[in-house]
């Protein structure tokens, strides 16, 4: 009849008020609906009758629910705009009235007040009590001079913002502190950041490492003189870090260290014990406890391959090894053989071996201290 209520899912066919009405509770898999549909559809169609379908769930479906696949979007907006002013009318502006030191921060620029400096270092425990003074003022002066509020720079300003932003973060005695509330109310604080000066020191250091370690435009970050990828790297990656480091201390504090001594000897470059031989990053792996599996020098495996070193300058496809029969080339690799999974890279290697990849393989055995089965 017409008088039942209609539904959002309903599907009706013909809407017309005067005719009468058809309501089919459908199973699609039931082997009748198909022609039940048919049949209730043309009648609607003919203007005899009004058809309402409303689908419902198999006699022998599961009550459990279905389970789909989706994503969740957030929409974070940050509070503080960076809004744009015109500072054309403020480059008249003294230098000096806003602290700024003399010689700019330049980097083809080499002289400077720390001339002579050939190793720039951080601020340390062992810097006079002058500078730590005037650190300590700074610091005082920008968070509690006035409210942080966002106020037009001039170029030089802007120019020098940088440097003055790591003099304050070096200098502090709480640097993680300062750099997280830098880092959270930037904007506001830039105006007070740019009246503060920065030591000889610091701008040596700074250039030095502009010029070494990384270019304009490029991130880099360092934990005790070890590279960490910045591409990828979460909190949970770098808690994990820290917590190495933090062990790697304390195993260090049982040399009857302390703690400064054991964090100095953590960031001491590496190739600062011995005599740089510019190799780069090789290592030799000349041991009696290493297994080489293949040779390509003397393996016959490899008997038609050219001995001459001049191969090496024949043109080849950039990343290709060269197929020459010497061993220029090493692979260690430093496995648990009781290890399911270093069982599983052997097998990699191998398949390497059979395809006579240019490249001499060596196994160096490790021996777990998990229990006698080792």
């Amino acid at each position: 009849s017409t008088s039942a209520t209609p539904l959002a899912f309903d599907h009706i066919y013909n809407k017309a008020p005067s005719l009468p009405g058809a309501v089919l509770y459908g199973d699609l898999t039931s082997p009748g609906f198909p022609a039940l549909h048919a049949t209730l559809k043309s009648l609607a169609d003919d203007d005899r009758l009004v058809y309402v379908l409303r689908y419902k769930p198999a006699a022998h479906a599961s009550g459990s629910p279905l389970i789909l696949s989706g994503y969740g979007v957030e929409l974070m907006l940050k509070s503080t705009e960076y809004k744009v002013i015109d500072d054309r009318g403020l480059k008249g502006r003294s230098n000096a009235s806003s602290g700024i030191a003399e010689g700019s921060f330049d980097h083809s620029s080499g002289e400077d007040d720390a001339a002579g400096d050939d190793e720039p270092r951080e601020p340390d425990d062992h810097a006079d009590e002058t500078t730590q003074e005037s650190s300590t003022d700074s610091l005082d002066m920008l968070f509690e001079d006035g409210e942080p509020s966002i106020q037009s720079l001039t170029a030089d300003e802007i120019r020098e913002i940088s440097l003055k932003t790591a003099h304050l973060v070096l200098s502090s005695r709480e640097p993680l502190s300062v750099l997280a509330r830098l880092g959270q109310d930037f904007p506001k604080l830039a105006h007070m950041i740019a009246k503060t000066t920065t030591s000889p020191r610091v701008r040596a250091g700074l250039r030095k490492n502009l010029l070494t370690l990384a270019t304009a435009g490029q991130n880099r970050l360092f934990m005790n003189n070890i590279e960490l990828p910045v591409d990828g790297l979460d909190i949970f990656s770098l808690f994990r870090r820290l917590r190495d480091e933090a062990r790697l201390v304390d195993s260090i504090l049982g040399l009857s260290l302390s703690v400064p001594e054991a964090l100095r000897l953590l960031a001491v470059p590496p190739g600062s014990f011995g005599a740089d031989l510019g190799w780069g990053e090789a290592f030799d792996v000349r041991n009696e406890q290493v297994v080489w599996w293949n040779d390509l020098e003397n393996d016959a495996r490899y008997r038609s391959w050219p001995r001459s070193l001049r191969d090496i300058l024949r043109p080849m496809y950039p990343g290709q090894l060269r197929y020459i029969r010497k061993n220029l080339f090493n692979l260690l690799f430093a496995l648990d053989l009781t290890s399911l999974q270093h069982l599983d890279v052997l097998n990699q290697v191998f398949a390497f071996l059979d395809r006579d990849v240019p490249l001499r393989f060596g196994l160096m055995p490790l021996i777990s201290g998990g229990g006698d089965d080792s």
